[in-house]
């Protein structure tokens, strides 16, 4: 049995009511509300009705942003099924901001840390209503208690998912209309356009991200020249890249000093999972360098730690709800990790057949993106195939060893071109994609 929002969303007029009194309660900047009232039909595409959809959080009975989140931050209070949070213990990392379908976690830039829904937990112990359902003019929040599953409403906007969001939805009849608003507002287009990366990563907030995954698979690469050729590198070189990827991973989170914190949820969050392989690929690959490398034992840990933490960076995006989930990328880490185990240890079959694999993962991905209007970059894809591949692989059949330097340069320009494309690419199921997407069914259809 849980305590629930209950929403109904034919008497919704869409007055935002219900944000006002949610940033009053809380002392929130409008743009900082943790409650969002998304529109359907905004532009009164003739025919469809335009219906409103108020959310906060649905403290959701699996809750995607307490198993996302490697402070544990997160809890549930057994006695009302709230899914409560801990702003003292959040780093900041945002990746529940991430994992959430419904948007219920708000990153606060000013505090660098997230904020959400608290339910109005002390208004209902005093016997009050939330602040949103108090204000609320038309009655279309109320509080409840849920005591069956089975919750999930179907209405656009409202993704669907399996984590048992605690929200009873009343939906407003389909065929209902509403004569006042069936005229196009003028100089509006008919159909929305996608929001292909709205609410998601940017390029300018996460190249802490893009560094630090980039500079992971070189760690694994770099360890296995030193453990399958007898041209071991120098320590420093593993040294200082770990040194340069664990303080650049630092510069994403809003609470730096926390930074510790981040290894606190590895039962559950692939972040969490991430962070503590990578400190430990990086503690036995410098013990290895620096004391012993010589002891098989050793090096042989320090590539199952690294070919591990590899999985976990692939894992911490592909457990995340995307519009169209990808799992395999020409940038995922393991596959960019082998790449690097094959140029690295100068071993051309392994090098040319992973090389290929990516190279035809990179090529089939432009088409699809071409084929379905969304942002190809045919100049960056050209730039990235010929610096990436082709320029490489011409110079090491051709002129072997004497250019092995440019080699090495020219491929890791490509990785971190593909890279910084796959951040570009992350589109994550959000409210406002959902009815985007619900609206062009319907006018479709």
């Amino acid at each position: 049995m849980t305590v629930n929002f209950t929403f109904d969303q034919a008497k919704c007029t869409g007055c935002q009511a219900c944000i006002l009194a949610c940033t009053i309660e809380n002392g929130l900047a409008f743009d900082q509300s943790w409650r969002t009232v998304y529109t359907y039909n905004e532009r009164h595409y003739p025919t469809l009705p335009v219906q409103h959809l108020s959310l906060s959080c649905n403290h959701c009975e699996h809750a995607a942003c307490l198993d996302a989140c490697p402070a544990n931050a997160y809890s549930i209070n057994n006695d009302t099924g709230f899914v409560e949070f801990d702003e003292t213990k959040c780093i900041g990392c945002r990746y529940c901001t991430w994992a959430c379908p419904f948007g219920a976690p708000r990153f606060d830039g000013s505090k660098g840390v997230v904020g959400k829904c608290t339910f109005c937990s002390d208004r209902q112990k005093a016997g009050s209503q939330p602040a949103c359902v108090e204000l609320c003019p038309t009655g279309a929040l109320g509080v409840d208690v849920q005591e069956e599953e089975g919750r999930q409403p179907k209405v656009p906007g409202f993704p669907i998912t399996s984590l048992e969001p605690a929200i009873t939805i009343t939906p407003a009849n389909e065929n209902r209309t509403f004569t006042e608003n069936t005229e196009p507002q003028p100089g509006k287009p008919f159909v929305p356009e996608r929001m292909y990366g709205a609410m998601g990563p940017t390029l300018r907030t996460e190249w802490p991200l893009i560094s630090f995954t980039f500079m992971v698979p070189v760690l694994v690469g770099v360890l296995s020249a030193s453990v399958f050729t007898a041209h071991r590198p120098s320590p420093w070189v593993f040294i200082g890249i770990s040194a340069l990827a664990a303080l650049v991973s630092t510069a994403h989170l809003g609470k730096k000093a926390r930074a510790w914190r981040a290894v606190l949820n590895p039962g559950s969050s692939w972040l969490s999972r991430e962070v503590s392989l990578f400190g430990a690929l990086a503690v036995c690959g410098t013990v290895y360098f620096t004391f012993a490398p010589s002891i098989t034992p050793i090096a042989w840990a320090a590539l199952a730690i690294g070919f591990a933490t590899l999985i976990s960076v692939d894992r911490v995006y592909e457990t995340l709800p995307l519009i169209e989930p990808r799992r395999y990328h020409s940038a995922n880490a393991i596959l960019t990790g082998l790449f690097y185990v094959g140029v690295l240890t100068l071993n051309p079959l392994v090098a040319g057949a992973i090389g290929l694999g990516k190279f035809l993962l990179y090529v089939k991905r432009k088409i699809e993106f071409r084929r379905l209007g969304k942002p190809s970059r045919p100049t960056l894809s050209a730039i990235r195939i010929v610096i990436g591949f082709l320029v490489p692989t011409l110079a090491w059949i051709f002129v072997g060893g004497e250019v092995f330097p440019i080699v090495i340069a020219t491929i890791l320009l490509g990785e971190l071109i593909d890279r910084t494309e796959f951040y570009a690419e992350l589109d994550f199921v959000t409210p406002e994609k959902q009815v985007a997407i619900d609206l062009q069914r319907a006018i479709s259809a």
